[in-house]
Order: structure tokens, then C-alpha cells, then sequence
């Protein structure tokens, strides 16, 4: 795996998107894109709650991903594993270094608990230079570069 994206699910309307969180995930989805990667190099992974999934069917849709796999892990709310960020993180970065296909680019489509808990931890496992990220916006990202050692926000 070269890079991971791990996104916050856009704005919400009720448990799904707004059109305004269906516009932000287009443009991570967008900025993916950018990447250049053929869809048999990249993985899509969403938590199972409604908003997770239209994100991450959206980014995917873009990338030319047609179907995104679940994990419960990736959600925290009501009908995830409880405090699942804090319990199963180390486990989940466990199995982030063998994803099945071996992508060249691991998209996560998650929650606020697990985007301020994950990003620490990626930064001590993979290491990254620049200041760290401390808080991920509804929409928004952070695109690591595992072989260079960087990361950036997107969104």
C-alpha cells in the first residue's frame, strides 16, 4: 500500500447525506482521482452507517469502485461495536498492512471518533512529517503518502 485516505463522511441530512455532503464527497473523491490509479489498485472500505456508505459509494463511483466493503470497526455510533475507535484501532491497523488485494491506495470512510483517534497512531506505525492532524472536518480527509512519509488534509 502506497497511500491511505481516511475521510470523515460528509454533511448529513437525517442519518444520510445533505446535497451539501454529497458536493464534499465528490470533491474527495475528485481529489482521489488525482492520483491517477487504476480502480483494480484502490480499496474502498465504509463503516456500516448510511452516511459512511453514500460517502464512500460517491469517492468510489469516481475512482471507478462499484462496490465498497463494510466494516463495523469503522463505526462507533449506535449499531457499531461500542467505543469500536478505542477498542479495535490497534487491530484495524493491524490489518491495514494486508488488505485483501493488496491496493496501492486504502480509502477509509469513517466517523469523528476514529478520525482523531487513528491519525496518532498512523503517524507512531507509518511515521509522516509536518504537523499532526488533530481534527478532520465532516467531508474532509487526510491522504497519507506511506512511501514518502508525508500527509496532507483534502476536502
Amino acid at each position: 500500500m502506497r497511500y491511505l485516505a481516511l475521510l470523515r463522511h460528509g454533511d448529513t441530512e437525517g442519518r444520510g447525506l445533505s446535497h451539501h455532503g454529497r458536493m464534499q464527497a465528490e470533491t474527495l473523491g475528485l481529489q482521489l482521482l488525482r492520483l491517477e490509479l487504476s480502480a483494480e489498485r484502490v480499496s474502498v472500505v465504509t463503516s456500516p452507517a448510511l452516511r459512511a456508505r453514500q460517502t464512500a459509494a460517491l469517492v468510489g463511483k469516481l475512482l471507478g469502485i462499484h462496490r465498497c466493503a463494510r466494516d463495523p470497526r469503522l463505526w462507533s455510533g449506535p449499531g457499531g461495536h461500542e467505543r469500536s475507535y478505542d477498542l479495535d484501532s490497534g487491530e484495524l491497523l493491524e490489518s491495514l498492512d494486508s488488505p485483501d488485494g493488496n491496493p496501492e491506495l486504502l480509502v477509509l470512510v469513517t466517523h469523528m471518533e476514529i478520525c482523531q483517534d487513528l491519525p496518532p497512531r498512523l503517524v507512531e506505525r507509518y511515521g509522516s512529517q509536518g504537523p499532526a492532524v488533530t481534527y478532520i472536518g465532516r467531508g474532509c480527509g487526510v491522504l497519507y503518502d506511506l512511501k514518502r512519509g508525508t500527509h496532507a488534509l483534502i476536502g
